[in-house]
C-alpha cells in the first residue's frame, strides 16, 4: 500500500470513529490530564532518570503521535522537572500534525517540529533522540515484520543512554481470553451514530486480522488490518534490538502499562528493509 493511501485510510478511519482531536473538547482535555498524571509516575523510573540526568535539554520524539497529546504531555512533565525539551511529533496524517503544532504552542509555549512520514522511516530524518515515545496503544497498526522494522529504526536514532517508551496492552488476555474475539462489535453508539466493526478475514502469513469498520448512519466504510499484540511479544521484539526491557504498569493494572527499552544494540534498520519471502508471497 502506498504512503498516500495509508494516510487516506487512517484519515477515514479516525473520521468514522469520531476520534476526539479538537484540543478544546472535554474529551481531549481529559485525555491530556490523564496523560500528565501517567507521565509524572513514569519519569520516576530509574532508566528514564538516567536518560535525562544532568541534561538541561533533551530531544523527545513522539512516534505515530497524531495530534501530539502524548509527546506534549511528557514534554510538559519533563519541563516541570526542570528539563527543556525539543519535541518532534511524527505521523502520516497531515491534519493531525497541524493540530499538534497548534496544541504544542498552546500547552508548551512553543511549536513542536513535525515529521510527516511513515514511522518505519524515522531513521532517515537525521535525528539523535534521548527519548522516543510510542503512545496511545498504537502497536496494532504494525504487523510483526513491521514491528521489527519500527524498533530497528528507533534503535538507530536513540543515544546509548536513551530510552524507547511504548504504551502497551495485553490483548491476548484482555480480548482473546476475557472478552472473546467478536465477529461483530459496536465501536461507537450514540443516539445519532452507530459504528460497527466486523471480522473480514485473517492473514496467517502476517498475523493480521482484518476488520470492516462501517458507519450505519451514512454507510461510510473502511477495512483495517490489526495485530493483537500482547505485552510479552512486544517486549521480546524490543529486547531483540535493545539490551534490556522493563515494564511499568499503569494504575496498578497488570495488563496495561509502559514498556521501557534501553541500550540499543546497534542493529541496522536497512538490514530489515526487504520483507522475507513468506510475506512477499
Amino acid at each position: 500500500m502506498s504512503h498516500d493511501s495509508s494516510e487516506e485510510l487512517m484519515e477515514k478511519a479516525y473520521s468514522i470513529l469520531r476520534w476526539p482531536e479538537d484540543i478544546r473538547t472535554k474529551e481531549s482535555k481529559a485525555r491530556l490530564e490523564e496523560s500528565l498524571n501517567r507521565f509524572r509516575e513514569l519519569i520516576k523510573h530509574d532508566w528514564i532518570r538516567r536518560a535525562i540526568e544532568g541534561k538541561a535539554r533533551i530531544v523527545l520524539v513522539d512516534l505515530c503521535g497524531g495530534t501530539g497529546i502524548g509527546g506534549i504531555a511528557l514534554a510538559k512533565v519533563l519541563a516541570e522537572d526542570g528539563v527543556a525539551v525539543d519535541l518532534i511529533v511524527n505521523d502520516i496524517r497531515e491534519t493531525a500534525l497541524r493540530k499538534a503544532v497548534e496544541f504544542s504552542r498552546e500547552v508548551l509555549g512553543f511549536e513542536a517540529k513535525i515529521i510527516k512520514d511513515d514511522a518505519l522511516n524515522i531513521h532517515k530524518h537525521d535525528i539523535i533522540a534521548d527519548v522516543v515515545l510510542l503512545y496511545g496503544l498504537t502497536t496494532p497498526h504494525f504487523s510483526p515484520y513491521d514491528m521489527i522494522r519500527l524498533v530497528a529504526s528507533v534503535g538507530s536514532i536513540i543515544r546509548p543512554n536513551g530510552v524507547f517508551i511504548v504504551e502497551e496492552s495485553d490483548r491476548t488476555y484482555n480480548i482473546m481470553y476475557l472478552m472473546g474475539y467478536k465477529h461483530v462489535l459496536a465501536e461507537v453508539t450514540t443516539e445519532d451514530v452507530i459504528v460497527l466493526s466486523l471480522h473480514a478475514g485473517y492473514d496467517v502469513r502476517t498475523g493480521m486480522f482484518k476488520r470492516l469498520l462501517i458507519d450505519l448512519s451514512d454507510s461510510r466504510r473502511v477495512v483495517l488490518s490489526s495485530r493483537f499484540w500482547d505485552i510479552a511479544s512486544t517486549a521480546a521484539i524490543l529486547w531483540t534490538f535493545f539490551k534490556d526491557v522493563d515494564f511499568m504498569p499503569i494504575d496498578g493494572r497488570r495488563t496495561l502499562g509502559f514498556l521501557i527499552a534501553r541500550q540499543p544494540r546497534g542493529l541496522k534498520p536497512d538490514d530489515y528493509r526487504a520483507y522475507p519471502s513468506i510475506v512477499k508471497k
